[in-house]
């Protein structure tokens, strides 16, 4: 009720004049003023009637209520049983149901979170990568889950593993969190005095890109330039990333979202110790290295030379025998063919500063190898493109792209006819 009761307070007993039964005296119920007793009515009809009581919510709040509503309907239904459930946090729920619709909520800490546990499969290990409490760590994954509708690791006491929903979503998760971090590092270097340019190296021993640089440094004084060494599959995935800026390499194995431009065609030698029985020639036929033992480059760094290499050799007829050893740099490869344990394919423009080893061209077919400048497909940048286009005025002017230059060691590279080339 909404009246205003006034208490009933009995009054001292008074006794009759027979001394039998007590009297007490009770006073009357306050009753509220007219006007109290109208707007009580008022909000019991409100109360008992469904479109009074929805109009009588702030027009703001409406959708937030429906919504809940919504929630909690959708988890009562048979088709909620199996999914995550929203009713499992108050906060998460809330979340969810404010969420513009067709759209997701979705926190970087919670993408971060969820890549680490997909790294480690271990929700400890995870918490301390990240330096929070498991408790939370899991939580958080628990609430991207709702916010997504779908289950992304399946767990048990002693094990985590990715659902095929987690695979796919860590794909897209890790290129989310490495544009944030390129897009601070966009913020940063524009705001900086001084540009900086990141660009992949194979081997400091090639000169290609080292003779790019030096026409780039000398069009922007100004530009800061980092040289990173890494092999051409590591650049394809630090070029996606946008951790690199401009790589080089041989483009035919590159994805899609990386673009090219093929500035010199190299010819292709062999590197021989001295006194080897093939030092005497001046160029070497490629069927005679069918008795000698090749080294091949470490294939994780660079599985493009490699193929080149051995579809080469099989132009020419045969299956190289492969040494067994690897190497990481061509320095270390010439230390090899110095001992007379093997021989090495090696392009004309990094023989320079190889002691002990003699450089002869390969012919029967002669071989050039393609080195192209690579980039992130839509960076077009005044640095990237300075350096595309000094690629190719350097081969404009030096006659890379004619198959003629002359090697370092003082040979000419046969021309066009019967050579062998892979793009």
């Amino acid at each position: 009720m909404c009246m205003t009761d006034a208490p009933s307070v009995p009054s001292p007993a008074i006794r009759r004049s027979d001394g039998l039964f007590p009297l007490i005296a009770i006073q009357p119920i306050a009753l509220p003023s007219p006007r109290k007793q109208v707007r009580c009515a008022e909000l019991i009809t409100k109360a008992h009637d469904p479109e009074r009581r929805k109009a009588a919510l702030p027009a703001e709040r409406t959708p937030t209520y429906a919504r809940l509503r919504a929630v909690a309907t959708r988890e009562r239904s048979p088709a909620a049983v199996g999914r995550p459930s929203a009713r499992t946090n108050r906060t998460g729920s809330a979340e969810r149901a404010m969420t513009s619709p067709g759209g997701c909520r979705l926190e970087l800490r919670q993408l971060r979170y969820f890549v680490t546990v997909a790294d480690e499969l271990h929700f400890g290990r995870a918490a301390a990568r990240e330096h929070i409490v498991q408790s939370a760590l899991s939580q958080q994954v628990q609430r991207l889950e709702r916010e997504l509708g779908v289950r992304l690791l399946e767990r048990s006491t002693h094990h985590v593993a990715l659902t095929t929903a987690g695979a796919a979503f860590l794909v897209e998760a890790r290129q989310i969190l490495a544009h944030v971090d390129r897009a601070a590092r966009v913020a940063r270097t524009a705001g900086s005095t001084s540009p900086a340019l990141r660009v992949g190296i194979i081997d400091a021993g090639y000169d290609s890109m080292p003779q790019l640089l030096h026409q780039v440094q000398a069009r922007y004084p100004d530009l800061v330039i980092h040289q990173i060494e890494a092999g051409v599959p590591e650049q394809y995935q630090l070029l996606a990333d946008g951790r690199l800026d401009v790589g080089i390499g041989r483009a035919a194995l590159a994805p899609p979202q990386i673009a090219s431009q093929l500035f010199r065609l190299d010819p292709l030698g062999i590197l021989l110790p001295r006194g080897h029985r093939l030092a005497d020639l001046e160029a070497v036929p490629v069927a005679t290295l069918a008795e000698e033992p090749l080294l091949l480059a470490e294939d994780a760094r660079a599985p493009e030379f490699n193929q080149f290499t051995i579809e080469l050799c099989r132009s020419a007829g045969f299956t190289p025998t492969v040494y067994e050893g690897t190497v990481e740099s061509t320095r270390a490869a010439a230390a090899l063919v110095a001992q007379g344990r093997c021989l090495y394919c090696v392009p004309s423009s990094c023989t320079s500063a190889l002691p002990g080893t003699l450089w002869r061209p390969l012919t029967g077919p002669a071989s050039f190898y393609p080195w192209s400048v690579l980039w992130r497909a839509g960076n077009e940048s005044d640095h990237v493109t300075a350096i595309v286009d000094c690629a190719r005025a350097m081969a404009a002017h030096f006659g890379w792209l004619t198959g003629t230059e002359p090697s370092s060691a003082g040979h000419t590279g046969t021309g066009r006819s019967g050579s062998h080339r892979l793009r």
